[in-house]
């Protein structure tokens, strides 16, 4: 399911939830205009009453969800000891999460820190350092989950960048200024662009 709706809106209840860490308790779904009744039709169900509330950790400004029951037996309302129990539930299994993340991330560090200690352990790193960025880099595309890795080498002779390259005819590497606007290799800032890198201003960031 989509988080958000083309208008950009919160997609549903369960997204409402989600992106604004707010619980609902609802006695009729069809009365609120969150509700998309068109999944009952398609799997024959009457939605009545609604307790959704979100996956976030205690002290978190993010859920990483939302959880969701329909209808309380014996008809009627979620109580609200219901929705207290279900919000208990639903942040602990907000950490749950968080520590299978922070175990997830821990391994893809060990991974590429082995690999960097290697190489730089070796002679390749001592003698070919063009070789030693494009397989370290490859490394990290794939931890990251990106399509292109650069490493950005300071020539302080040339007062350039310079990122080696691979598969291209007729190119090994690409060099560019070393500060193209006078911040971005001396800063310390992380750069994370949007949708569209060639909108933004510090033209020839790749």
């Amino acid at each position: 399911i989509p988080l958000y709706k083309e208008d950009k809106q919160p997609n549903g209840i369960s997204g409402s939830v989600t992106v604004n860490c707010e619980s609902v308790n609802i006695e009729d779904a069809y009365n609120d205009d969150r509700f998309d009744i068109r999944v009952d039709k398609k799997l024959g169900y009457r939605t009545k009453s609604v307790l959704c509330v979100p996956v976030v950790a205690p002290h978190a400004r993010e859920s990483k969800g939302a959880i969701m029951c329909l209808n309380k037996l014996g008809e009627g309302q979620f109580s609200i000891f219901d929705q207290e129990i279900l919000e208990a539930a639903a942040s602990l299994t907000a950490v749950a999460i968080e520590r299978a993340e922070m175990t997830k991330k821990a391994d893809q560090l060990y991974k590429l820190c082995k690999t960097i200690q290697d190489m730089t352990t070796g002679e390749t790193f001592q003698t070919n350092i063009r070789e030693a960025a494009l397989r370290t880099m490859s490394v990290v595309k794939e931890l990251i989950g990106a399509e292109r890795a650069s490493l950005y080498v300071v020539d302080p002779v040339r007062r350039e960048l310079w990122t080696p390259i691979a598969g291209v005819e007729g190119m090994t590497e690409i060099r560019l200024p070393l500060a193209i606007d006078g911040s971005w290799v001396t800063d310390d800032t992380p750069i994370i662009l949007g949708v569209d890198a060639n909108e933004h201003k510090r033209d020839g960031i790749a």
